[in-house]
């Protein structure tokens, strides 16, 4: 988000350009398409401040990595604001940053023949070197003398296209809508898993550019693949589970409580036919509608299933964790339901069901709205018949068989599609302003969907740019379609960022770039679709 208490440089009698890439300050008008453009963020504030300051911070052009880095053939979205810092009483520039109302904001690209920027701040890699771009704040207060122009520049290097990348093409993909998990893994073209860099973090490799890769095993191929935050699980096309990564509950679904690094089999004889990851614990559904669950059970995430118990650190008091036995599966063990199960979704502490009568059952805990059960418990759904759901950190959506959406859960960000209760609602709320959609994803706090045209909507928290298109970067409850003419073909939504497949298979995502990028330097927001993997 952004820093408003940098320090400052010099002393003026108005405010600054703050060039920020991929966030900006909350509130007033958004970037014009037209030039010179109306910073972002700019506030109704129109005095003058005789004793006020510069402050310039460029996000993502600090540390040890300054600037940016773009393949040749990506682009990229920067925003702007314009700030005035007050002096603060002991005379320091530290005081309350404004956000300036009437800037105008000129884009221009310091090296055209490697990097093009357009009137908004959408730049594009054309070829390899070092680039810069500079915004140009102009503006003239109505109260005291005219401010001469401001700017602040931002450095590129720009590096060949990786013609793997480009080439890759992907079927499927996963982020954990679970907090501070920012790993993204895809299904490629022939029947891989491929996941970006943190996933890399949790075997010893944080500093690989492309994503490792996970072969299935000899003769098989990956369909589909979920994401917790430690653990990565996958479904060959034979409907048999494979799972890797940490271990220590049981989130792998196999023996051992090492970090399995390579596709380890499930240890149940089952055949699949959907799997969902929450936190720290995996569900299946099987084709006979059989639901199996395994990992850690906190809050009776587990229900039945959490028949082992592992050993938990548990901070009842600052500073002093204390072990706690847990509920827990350390293999997959049946949840009985009342009628064979046909979808799940998993969440932090809690995981939903719905059986062939389209009836939803949840169990576990979603603190926000006093939802506590220990076995599969029906969800109120007004008379609401789902036919597939999914699942955030603390809530929960579905689609009925014409597109409608329904949430249930936490709001505080208006990711069940309502502004209030922000507390959240334990029966099924309808999603209000979305055409029909034919797939939906929860996340932390944000919640998004693919419509029957190919379009994506998203709704819930925004300030890390991960609804796709809001500018200024902010929370929205309503469905607000994705920037860009893209068909989406699939859609995930993790912590704080989404990512999405077109209809030719190339991978775009959007919000924290910690999720989707491995170039040092460039982990900043992305707040529209960005190209991860494949032709453009």
């Amino acid at each position: 988000m952004l820093k408003r208490e940098r320090a400052v440089v010099r002393r003026f009698r108005l405010c600054a350009v703050m060039l920020v890439a991929g966030c900006v300050a909350s509130g007033g008008s958004g970037d014009e398409a037209q030039p010179p453009s109306v910073a972002a963020g700019a506030s109704s504030l129109d005095a003058p401040f005789t004793d006020s300051a510069i402050s310039i911070s460029i996000r993502g052009n600090d540390g040890s990595t300054p600037g940016d880095v773009l393949l040749v053939g990506q682009s990229s979205r920067l925003l702007a604001s314009v700030l005035a810092v007050e002096r603060a009483p002991d005379g320091e520039y530290r005081g309350l940053a404004h956000d300036v109302a009437g800037a105008r904001l000129r884009w221009r690209s310091l090296t055209p023949q490697i990097l093009g920027v357009d009137s908004v701040g959408r730049v594009h890699a054309l070829r390899t070197g070092r680039a810069a771009v500079e915004a140009v704040a102009v503006f003239a207060p109505s109260v005291g003398p005219p401010v001469g122009d401001v700017r602040d520049t931002m450095g590129f290097r720009v590096l060949p296209e990786d013609v793997t990348l480009s080439r890759l093409q992907v079927t499927d993909v996963s982020a954990p809508g679970t907090s501070d998990a920012y790993q993204t893994c895809a299904v490629t073209q022939d029947g891989a898993v491929a996941c970006w860099r943190p996933v890399g973090r949790m075997i010893g490799e944080e500093t690989a550019r492309a994503p490792h890769m996970f072969r299935p095993p000899a003769g098989a191929r990956f369909r589909t693949v979920v994401t917790g935050i430690q653990h990565v699980c996958a479904l060959t096309d034979s409907g048999r589970a494979y799972c890797w990564g940490v271990n220590e509950w049981g989130q792998v679904g196999a023996a051992g409580q090492g970090v399995k690094t390579e596709p380890t089999p499930v240890a149940v004889a089952a055949v699949f036919g959907k799997l969902s990851s929450g936190r720290t614990h995996t569900c299946g559904v099987t084709t006979v509608g059989e639901l199996f669950c395994w990992g850690l059970g906190t809050n009776n995430a587990l229900g039945p299933a959490g028949t082992d118990r592992c050993t938990v650190l548990v901070e009842d008091r600052p500073h002093h964790p204390e072990p706690q036995p847990t509920p827990c599966a350390r293999t997959p063990r049946p949840v009985p339901l009342p009628d064979p199960a046909i979808d799940v979704a998993v969440g932090d502490d809690h995981t939903c069901a719905l059986t062939t009568r389209h009836e939803l059952f949840c169990w576990g805990w979603v603190y926000n709205i006093d939802f506590a059960a220990t076995r599969p418990t029906r969800i109120a759904d007004g008379g609401a018949r789902l036919v597939q759901i999914a699942s955030g950190s603390r809530h929960v959506c579905g689609l009925d068989a014409v597109g409608q959406a329904y949430c249930w859960g936490r709001n505080w960000d208006g990711q069940i599609g309502t502004a209030a209760p922000r507390d959240g609602s334990a029966q099924l709320t309808p999603v209000t302003g979305a055409p029909p959609l034919r797939q939906i994803a929860g996340a932390d706090d944000h919640t998004c969907g693919i419509a029957t045209d190919g379009r994506a909507f998203c709704w819930g928290r925004g300030i890390n740019g991960q609804l796709g298109g809001v500018v200024p970067l902010r929370d929205v409850a309503q469905p607000t379609v994705v920037a860009g003419d893209h068909v989406w073909r699939s859609i995930t939504a993790g912590f704080s960022h989404t990512c999405a497949i077109t209809a030719i298979g190339s991978l775009y995502c959007w919000g924290s770039g910690l999720g989707f990028r491995s170039e040092p330097g460039s982990f900043h927001e992305q707040p529209e679709p960005f190209l991860v993997a494949g032709w453009r």
